[in-house]
């Protein structure tokens, strides 16, 4: 778990606090969801003294919730109950990688439970799934079953470091991997090969995880 001394607690601690508080001021019961609602965004301000949108927090910062209601309905249709969901996202998240040693250069929280997942992702990812969110809620709502992976929020966070501001564009999603089984070996397969070329021993030495 990251304490108060890891470099990136304040990051940590702004993202969950941010997302905690946006879901619980989502709809309890199912709403219409309307296409007004794909491209709602909600700017909540945090600080150390409190104020009419939110709490005190130990740090100030800014955070955006992208389509609050869509992503609870999602949520939902995936049978993730809110209640539990907030009880998950505490203060107590793990962080698998600051850098991921994958292409993508993100990085991986999981929840404290490890049945989620808080994945950093690039502005330019943000934007995509922000353009094709109607499709993958219809898909979703057509296809119940499905074995896409399961996006339950995307947020922004924007906080002042010593070195200057930093946006953190963020994807809440499921753990695939059941948080009671021991994985031995995990491999991670792409659908291209594209710019995924490497030599024999690079590819013997990171071609799992234990």
């Amino acid at each position: 778990n990251i304490s108060e001394k890891h470099q990136n607690y304040a990051i940590v601690y702004d993202l969950v606090t941010g997302i905690r508080f946006s879901v619980s001021r989502c709809a309890k019961n199912p709403v219409q969801i309307t296409d007004n609602q794909f491209k709602q965004v909600t700017k909540l301000i945090f600080n150390r003294q409190g104020n009419t949108q939110a709490p005190p927090t130990k740090y100030e910062f800014k955070f955006k919730d992208y389509a609050p209601e869509v992503f609870r309905d999602l949520r939902r249709m995936f049978n993730v109950n809110q209640a539990d969901y907030l009880m998950s996202l505490n203060d107590e998240i793990g962080v698998r990688a600051v850098g991921s040693s994958g292409k993508s250069g993100s990085s991986f929280y999981y929840s404290n439970d490890r049945k989620f997942i808080i994945k950093t992702i690039h502005r330019s990812e943000h934007k995509h799934l922000r353009r094709i969110l109607k499709d993958y809620y219809n898909y979703v709502t057509e296809n119940p079953n499905t074995l896409l992976c399961q996006f339950y929020g995307l947020h922004r966070l924007k906080m002042a470091t010593r070195t200057g501001t930093v946006k953190v564009h963020v994807l809440v999603m499921n753990n695939l991997l059941p948080p009671m089984v021991n994985t031995a070996d995990c491999y991670d397969l792409k659908g291209s090969t594209y710019g995924r070329k490497t030599s024999e021993k690079k590819r013997l030495q990171g071609s799992c995880l234990k």
